[in-house]
């Protein structure tokens, strides 16, 4: 692809100086099966203490390694080295069919994590590797864990922090994180979760949110702002494409937005 060095780091310029505007944004070309070119750019603000022992009234620890702490970068990327596995199974009143559990995050954590006899499972936990240089493992467990830090160290509910920062501004009126918020709505039409044959399994409620319960949103596809970019080049290989689809792309999110 001729130039094609040169153009990359055009795109990559025009990406960086979109980051004054907008929060982040991430953008991938593909042609012809093949990755021509990707590349991110966003704005992050980093501060106070790492451990997020600073944040929650609690000690919470891998009995193998009791003095390494454990972070939320860490627990957002799953790298704290807690698993989720067969003999961590929720209790039964920890999830709800066809209603919101009621179990609160504090009552999950301290329960989960505060009792000797969690910490004695030490399955539960990475043996071998430290929070932090563990490897990728899933955790519903770490990631709950990570929603009370949240609310923690904010004074406020997830629910109420991503209804402020994300689903507001999207205009995503008709996304909630509880049933019982959707039903103030008077929603019939909410999604149905499916299982991995594509079964309909009902609405139900977890203590482990926002990890195994995500939010409860509206079938039809939301008509307002795209959260994402899909560029479409019909083979074409000309960077110039690709970069009037960012641009437009990053117009169309800054744009004033006009209210019905």
């Amino acid at each position: 692809m001729s130039g094609s060095k040169g153009r990359s780091a055009h795109i990559d310029a025009l990406l960086q100086e979109s980051s004054s505007r907008i929060p982040g944004i991430a953008v991938a070309a593909v042609v012809g099966g093949s990755v021509v070119y990707s590349g991110a750019a966003g704005r992050a603000e980093e501060g106070g203490p790492e451990d997020i022992g600073a944040y929650i009234p609690t000690r919470i620890f891998n009995p193998t390694f009791p003095e390494t702490p454990i972070t939320a970068r860490q627990l957002l990327t799953h790298t704290a080295g807690l698993n989720d596995n067969e003999d961590a199974l929720l209790p039964g009143r920890y999830r709800s069919e066809g209603t919101d559990c009621s179990v609160t995050l504090e009552e999950y954590v301290r329960e989960r994590f505060g009792s000797t006899e969690y910490e004695a499972k030490e399955e539960m936990w990475s043996q071998t590797h430290a929070p932090g240089l563990a490897t990728y493992h899933y955790s519903n467990a770490g990631f709950t864990l990570l929603g009370w830090v949240v609310q923690c160290a904010s004074g406020r509910s997830v629910a109420s922090l991503a209804q402020e920062r994300i689903f507001d501004p999207l205009g995503m009126t008709r996304t909630k994180y509880f049933l019982a918020d959707m039903k103030i709505l008077e929603d019939t039409d909410l999604a149905i979760p499916h299982d991995e044959d594509r079964k309909g399994v009902g609405h139900y409620g977890v203590a482990e949110w926002p990890a195994a319960q995500g939010v409860r949103t509206h079938v039809y596809i939301w008509p307002g702002r795209k959260a994402g970019l899909v560029i479409l080049t019909n083979g074409s290989e000309d960077y110039s494409d690709i970069e009037r689809c960012i641009y437009s792309f990053i117009e169309g999110l800054t744009a004033p937005r006009v209210q019905d």
